[in-house]
């Protein structure tokens, strides 16, 4: 059974900026980034108790999530492979259609090329049928090469099957209302505020947080 987009990256090195973060947590008992996230009331338990989890709730049509894709892929370059990033498409009741575009495309084993162009063709190319109309999604995959027989294929999937259900539990509980969301070992959800830069940084601050209580190792 295939499983949602993750991403676990080897660290090559070790940043200056990364050991600065590590000696600040244990130097100073004030939190720099406290305005950047906020404590869930319910913690949520990760798949893997040896990886630091990153989940990104995403929609398409979500203008905002799309200017996160280029900072968010660049960082996770940057990543050792104790962090496991995960996207997940957000399901509302008009969501639905693009979340199983996305789920498709896995299924057909090209959703590295087929994401960044499903953001481009609504955002830069103003096709903004695709958010509303599942004929303009069959079009989108024609234009890429997917015939309506392979996409049928594909949305019948027992991945896609599996994975809607799943990304709709998740949706719910987390309590996504609004997207980009993302959440740090089911414990932090980052706030959309202060611009990529400053959101990145308090990604790491906290993904530092938890590898040293989980007592986990950078190298």
């Amino acid at each position: 059974m295939k499983k949602p987009l993750k991403t676990g990256l080897i660290l090559v090195c070790l940043t200056a900026s990364s050991l600065f973060l590590a000696s600040t947590l244990k130097a100073q008992g004030s939190d720099p980034y406290k305005d950047q996230y906020e404590v869930l009331d319910f913690p949520q338990e990760p798949d893997d108790s040896e990886k630091i989890e990153v989940l990104e709730f995403f929609w398409y049509g979500c203008r905002h999530c799309y200017e996160s894709e280029g900072p968010l892929k660049a960082w996770l370059k940057n990543q050792p492979d104790d962090v496991e990033f995960i996207s997940i498409p957000a399901i509302s009741s008009h969501w639905k259609p693009l979340a199983k575009a996305y789920y498709a495309a896995e299924d057909l084993g090209r959703l590295e090329e087929l994401h960044p162009k499903m953001f481009q063709a609504i955002h830069e190319k103003k096709q903004y049928d695709i958010t509303t109309k599942e004929e303009a999604i069959e079009q989108f995959f024609a234009q890429n090469g997917v015939s309506k027989k392979d996409l049928a294929k594909a949305y019948n999937s027992f991945h896609v099957y599996r994975q809607m259900p799943y990304a709709e539990d998740m949706t719910d509980l987390y309590n996504v209302t609004s997207v980009p969301a993302i959440f740090v070992n089911g414990k932090y959800r980052l706030r959309n505020v202060g611009g990529h830069k400053k959101m990145l940084k308090a990604l790491d601050y906290l993904i530092e947080k938890e590898r040293q209580q989980m007592g986990l190792s950078s190298n």
